[in-house]
Parts: structure tokens; sequence; C-alpha cells
């Protein structure tokens, strides 16, 4: 599954850590939300921070994934953010989702990373713009 509980069912995590992990999407979400003020942008880490937290997910669900790259679309600055996007709707994360063994995380590693990219873009863009 691509999502937090099905990275800790095969990594072998406890509850704990896996609680953590969701604790983080979380924290780095609301950090998103108090500080930054484009719509898009949030509402893109809503979609992908949700597939992330959600318990049973499955390929069909990774669709919202394109719902945020279209919200995310020409933002300034969210190349990063795009392109993590993007590499996660290619096949071969979805070919490698059946996999009995670490391969099968590719998926959740690319939406993790994709999530971190935009909310490092909110929030950096956010204290630049106070500092000027």
């Amino acid at each position: 599954m691509p999502n937090l509980h099905g990275l800790a069912a095969l990594m072998g995590w406890s509850g704990l850590i896996e609680a953590l992990a969701m604790s983080a999407v979380v924290a780095g979400f609301l950090a998103v939300v108090i500080r930054d003020r484009g719509r898009s942008l949030t509402l893109a880490l809503a979609l992908s921070g949700g597939l992330l937290l959600s318990y049973h997910a499955y390929s069909q669900d990774c669709m919202l994934l394109l719902a945020a790259l279209g919200l995310v679309g020409q933002t300034e600055g969210a190349v990063g953010f795009r392109r993590m996007l993007q590499v996660s709707l290619m096949p071969l994360p979805y070919a490698l989702l059946p996999a009995q063994n670490g391969w099968s995380s590719v998926l959740t590693l690319l939406i993790i990373g994709a999530f971190a990219a935009g909310a490092r873009l909110a929030l950096v863009r956010e204290s630049t713009i106070h500092r000027a």
C-alpha cells in the first residue's frame, strides 16, 4: 500500500514508530497551513499527505496525486514538488507495488519526498515573504 501504514508493515516498524511518522506528516501540514497563504499548494499537500495518512490505499487512490499535480501547475518555485509528483505518477513505481520485498515501498517513498518538497517550498517561501 502506498501509505505510511504499508511502509511500517513492510519495514516491521512498531506502532509507535508508525504513529511518530504520521505525526510528522500532520505537524508538517499544520506548519504549512499556519504559515502559507497559497491555497493551491496547501490543497496539493493535503491530498498527498492524506494519501500517506490513510490506512488502506491502493494504486487507484494515487490518482489524487494527479489532482495535486494539477493544483501545483506552474506555481513559482515548485519544481521539486512538481517533479516528485510527476515521477510518482509514472508506471514504474506502480509496477513495483506487488513486489514482496522492499521495492514495493518505492511509491511510498516518492510520495513522502513529494510531500517534504512541497512543505519545504511553502515554509521557505513564506519565510522569505516575511523578511521582505
